[in-house]
């Protein structure tokens, strides 16, 4: 009966620790309230804290700012550190961009960030890695997306799925 126990018991229970979620990365010493609320003071308005797999989420609607729209979505681990976060400008460039690379975290160059964001608003995709930091610029004719992501974000992404679908 003890075995039946036993083996019952290893049954439901290795599927669950198998099917545990991976921790959620962040960009050491950044915090997405630092994000968020600069750009409350720019007139961007907080979005609703979601909470997902392993964290938060906000994501900004669309709006007007200096003569373009904007828009993001964060995506932060349990200590609000950044994983991911994803800024969109659509319009001419207002230094909105320029702006939300200059945020705060152990490894920040400011300057280094804000170069690149200048340097690629317009011309071919490009990346930059600041410490645990993944820049990468998106440009288009209509505007540019900034993503910025710890470098360990998409291993994470791919294993978050995988024990999703129980692989």
């Amino acid at each position: 009966m003890k075995r039946l126990v036993v083996a019952l018991l290893i049954s439901f229970i290795l599927p669950v620790i198998a099917l545990a979620a991976p921790e959620m990365p962040g960009i050491d010493g950044s915090n997405a309230y630092d994000v968020i609320q600069s750009l409350v003071n720019t007139g961007i308005k907080k979005p609703k804290t979601q909470h997902i797999d392993g964290g938060f989420q906000w994501t900004a609607d669309p709006v007007s700012l200096g003569g373009a729209m904007v828009s993001y979505d964060i995506k932060a681990n349990k200590d609000h550190e950044i994983c991911s976060a994803t800024f969109t400008l659509a319009g001419k460039d207002n230094g909105y961009l320029w702006f939300v690379s200059t945020f705060p975290f152990d490894s920040a160059d400011k300057d280094a960030s804000g170069d690149f964001v200048k340097e690629h608003m317009a011309g071919e995709n490009a990346s930059l890695t600041i410490g645990d930091a993944l820049f990468e610029m998106m440009p288009s004719k209509n505007g540019a997306v900034l993503k910025i992501s710890d470098v360990d974000a998409a291993a994470y992404y791919d294993e978050l799925l995988n024990a999703k679908l129980g692989l």
